[in-house]
């Protein structure tokens, strides 16, 4: 066999098309030399591994500016990208088993959502009342935030202990990123970034238990495994929505980094 091929027999001998070597010849990935007279490409033999190595990182859907990076660098950066490539394949994975199973288990049930819920600061304090009693607790802190000169944008509650005398945190997002002074009975969560299942609730709040009820036949009825505790969150004016809400799927801060 020729150790030089022209690019259609070097085409042949790889599986790669002839547009994708020219492809990667434009993005200095693979470099065929050129005849003198003619300037048509000429590859080599060892050239063989290289495409295929290339092509295969492609078929991953590996970016061209990574693969550059790869193939400049040295044998200890290569291993690490390699890791770095399969931590974003694996994400890319998690995520679309979460999307197809939300579409498998929505066929009849329309009043579940999907949603991805970006990475936040929560601000909480403990509290405990009846079921469905909270809101003077969220008026108080409210209030108690806002002589610390913070502007607090959404709500968040979330069952602790108890059964008729509940015990739950209370929590807000702060429309300020910079949290340079708190009540001294607060504490500070780094939410990561969740996908989750969102269930509105549009009865009464006497009733939120007939809401987690029915979020809980829904994750049993259709597999679900919940990657975080079950929580309340009260946004839109005034907080007049209220959605109880389940994360399925955690996202490390490395990976939200990577979006």
């Amino acid at each position: 066999m020729s150790s030089i091929m022209s690019i259609q027999a070097f085409a042949k001998r790889t599986g790669i098309s002839k547009t994708a070597l020219r492809y990667y010849e434009q993005k200095n990935l693979l470099t065929p030399k050129r005849g003198k007279e003619n300037l048509y490409r000429y590859y080599e033999e060892h050239q063989v591994k290289l495409a295929k190595w290339i092509a295969s990182l492609r078929t991953a859907n590996v970016p061209i500016n990574e693969i550059q990076a790869y193939l400049t660098t040295n044998p200890k950066e290569q291993r690490d990208l390699i890791k770095k490539w399969e931590r974003e394949l694996l994400k890319k994975r998690k995520i679309l088993d979460v999307g197809i199973k939300y579409l498998q288990s929505t066929k009849e049930e329309q009043e579940f959502y999907l949603a991805k819920i970006p990475a936040q600061t929560i601000i909480w304090f403990k509290e405990e009342a009846k079921i469905g009693r909270f809101k003077h607790a969220f008026k108080k802190r409210q209030k108690q935030l806002n002589i610390y000169g913070y502007e607090v944008d959404n709500a968040y509650l979330a069952y602790l202990s108890g059964e008729d005398i509940i015990q739950v945190k209370v929590g807000f997002t702060l429309r300020s990123s910079s949290l340079y002074h708190l009540p001294e009975d607060s504490f500070v969560e780094k939410k990561p970034a969740q996908h989750c299942v969102v269930h509105p609730f549009k009865k009464p709040i006497a009733d939120i238990q007939e809401g987690y009820e029915e979020m809980m036949q829904y994750v049993l009825r259709n597999k679900w495994y919940p990657a975080g505790p079950i929580y309340e969150w009260y946004h839109g004016e005034g907080w007049t929505d209220l959605d109880i809400v389940m994360p399925v799927f955690e996202m490390k801060e490395e990976e939200e980094q990577n979006e």
